[in-house]
């Protein structure tokens, strides 16, 4: 299945690229660096925002962001800023220490992917923002 065809299965085909979120979170907050644990393939956050590190261990994640000039290009197509755009992906249990600066992006997003606030809170700068869904109890563990 091509990058395309696969972003596609997930993510437009059940309507979750949740556009808006990503575009208010951008005007109210100013998000220009993000960190995406447990991603999967969900790229619509670099669709708004400039600097996106996403973090997975799945398979099709990584065959996904494998093919770095496909991904660049489905973003750059649906991108809606000037600044230039640049994306990470490593695929590693972000529950590891990363190789990351700390206190750096001004976004953390907790989807599905448990909890994340615990092991990646060290990476999201002082003032920053953890959105999340609450699915495995995320809010609740990062007080």
């Amino acid at each position: 299945m091509t990058p395309q065809e696969l972003y596609k299965k997930y993510f437009l085909d059940n309507s979750f690229e949740r556009e808006h979120l990503w575009q208010l979170f951008v005007e109210r907050f100013d998000v220009r660096r993000a960190i995406y644990p447990g991603s999967f393939i969900h790229i619509t956050a670099s669709f708004h925002i400039p600097y996106v590190f996403y973090i997975d261990t799945d398979r099709q994640a990584k065959k996904f962001f494998s093919k770095s000039e496909v991904v660049m290009k489905m973003i750059k197509k649906k991108k809606v800023y000037d600044e230039t755009t640049k994306y990470d992906f490593l695929p590693i249990n972000y529950t590891k220490k990363l190789n990351l600066e700390k206190n750096t992006f001004d976004l953390m997003i907790s989807q599905y992917a448990g909890i994340i606030s615990q092991p990646c809170k060290q990476y999201l700068r002082k003032g920053g923002i953890l959105l999340v869904n609450n699915s495995h109890g995320d809010a609740v563990s990062f007080i």
